[in-house]
């Protein structure tokens, strides 16, 4: 994941290091809490910056990461239209070969 400070000045790429959910029903994941100061989060499956193009080139992070920045003004659902437009228009008439998920959260201070 990744998460954008409101005023865009700052990211912060969000890794685990568990196996993905849902993969071992037994598996004892780590838990991990950090108070995040307002921005957007976004949660997503690698096959969105995997995302090939018809070349094998990946659509990637930095692609993603740029997008956010540039969308930061957007509601949530206004976001995830944009990165699957631009995904959708990097990748043509590639076969999709792996899930594209996103979920956006706007974190408001309270």
């Amino acid at each position: 994941g990744v998460f954008l400070a409101s005023d865009v000045s700052a990211s912060k790429e969000l890794q685990g290091h568990d196996i993905p959910l849902g993969v071992d029903a037994r598996w004892q994941y780590t838990q991990f809490a950090e108070v995040l100061p307002p921005g957007i989060l976004l949660l997503a499956t690698d096959g969105l910056w995997e995302a090939m193009d018809s070349g094998k080139a990946m659509f990637g992070k930095e692609r993603v990461n740029t997008l956010l920045a540039a969308n930061a003004h957007a509601g949530p659902q206004q976001i995830v239209d944009e990165i699957f437009k631009e995904v959708k228009a990097f990748t043509a008439t590639a076969e999709v070969e792996d899930d594209r998920t996103v979920v956006i959260v706007r974190l408001d201070q309270d």
